[in-house]
């Protein structure tokens, strides 16, 4: 739950400021004023003399209100029977273009809207012999042979006291018993795949792909570990291919076995309207500053930063403002929703590091963060406020 929040008032102080400035005089007031070593002419009768005041300047106190990271709590609740909701599929119907900024972001950056059916999930590569394999994702099944890929619809359901998976549309519907050593026993037909396979890279060196197509026997696969109940040898590293990615959101980047928890925060709080109130955090895997730049948001003559330069452009309405987020898509890994009040947090996050990029309108302008968020075992926390704020259009 919420752990409340914490104040800091840093108090004011007061100091004395000296100020000099020049007083244009005449000859007979200079005279007077025994400022002849001081005056300079400026005319035939004129003369500006330095004159020195002292004040004082106060800074008044400042107050600052942090919100505490997130604190267990145990509550009871009566666990009886619990029925998934019936999954809605995406309409096929036409979106309405956006024209203002964050919905041109979420346009840019969706990419394809997938379908992931409520209830049970595969997770994992499974191997199986002569180079037969099934990667599972949420919303798909990557069916493997050899240097083929195919993606495919699955379900898992239980019938007759068996786990059951069924893999549709991978050249004939392909159907698994999930046994208790984790082993998925099919019934070992031969079966054509019929999908894409990498043939080359891009000028850029992502991969360029290809159709194929090729025959593989799929009957006991297994996941690659130590508790595996049969012994398969994955393909080599240059057999592996990852998912076609027309039409595809980018993979996730490669993590370690280490999880830690991430709990992000909103430095504003108290304001209302809350600036971070159920705003969507864009997951990149790199620094937008480095994206922005590497798409020639940058200029040679300037030390200005390309996310400077990107708000600039934003601010004049330029088309180049959609370029910037367009630039996102090779990097871009997931949205982050955060709660009413500014603030979210996740456990069992596997050990990473990422970028957390905000546009957050608040009152006629665009505020613009970009936070490095590298998450290791333990309990990880990122604060959103104006210390940390990349830029505002």
């Amino acid at each position: 739950v919420p752990g409340g929040s914490t104040t800091t008032t840093t108090p004011g102080e007061a100091r004395q400021v000296t100020t000099t400035t020049q007083v244009e005089m005449n000859r007979t007031d200079v005279m007077s004023a025994g400022q002849q070593q001081n005056a300079t002419q400026t005319g035939a009768q004129t003369y500006t003399v330095p004159q020195t005041t002292t004040s004082t300047e106060y800074t008044p106190a400042t107050t600052t209100t942090t919100p505490a990271p997130y604190i267990p709590q145990t509550v009871r609740c009566m666990a009886s029977t619990i029925t998934p909701e019936p999954a809605v599929k995406p309409s096929n119907a036409p979106k309405k273009e956006s024209t203002d900024l964050i919905g041109i972001v979420g346009d840019a950056l969706a990419g394809e809207e997938v379908f992931v059916p409520n209830g049970l999930r595969m997770a994992g590569i499974y191997y199986g012999q002569g180079g037969a394999s099934i990667e599972f994702q949420d919303h798909k099944a990557i069916v493997g042979c050899n240097v083929t890929r195919d993606d495919n619809p699955y379900t898992v359901a239980f019938r007759n006291g068996e786990v059951m998976v069924n893999v549709e549309g991978a050249g004939a519907p392909l159907a698994f018993k999930l046994n208790l050593d984790g082993t998925l026993v099919g019934n070992g037909a031969t079966i054509p795949i019929y999908g894409q396979k990498v043939v080359g890279k891009n000028r850029e060196g992502d991969p360029v792909y290809g159709s194929s197509s090729d025959t593989c026997a799929y009957g006991t696969l297994s996941p690659p570990g130590e508790n595996s109940a049969t012994t398969v040898t994955p393909p080599r590293a240059n057999e592996r291919v990852a998912s076609p990615i027309s039409n595809a959101r980018p993979a996730p980047p490669v993590t370690t076995t280490a999880v830690g928890s991430l709990v992000i925060l909103n430095g504003f709080s108290g304001e209302n309207p809350n600036r971070f109130g159920n705003v969507s955090l864009i997951v990149v895997k790199q620094s937008f500053e480095d994206i922005l730049r590497n798409a020639g948001f940058g200029k040679a003559t300037t030390r200005q930063s390309a996310i400077a330069n990107w708000g600039e452009l934003c601010r004049a309405q330029s088309p180049r403002c959609k370029q910037g987020i367009d630039a996102m898509k090779d990097s871009y890994q997931r949205m982050i929703k955060l709660g009413p009040n500014g603030n979210v947090s996740f456990n069992n996050v596997p050990a990473q590091t990422m970028w957390l990029v905000a546009i957050v309108p608040y009152g006629n302008q665009h505020f613009v963060w970009n936070l490095r968020a590298d998450v290791r075992a333990g309990t990880n926390s990122i604060t959103f406020d104006k210390s940390n704020l990349a830029v505002v259009y």
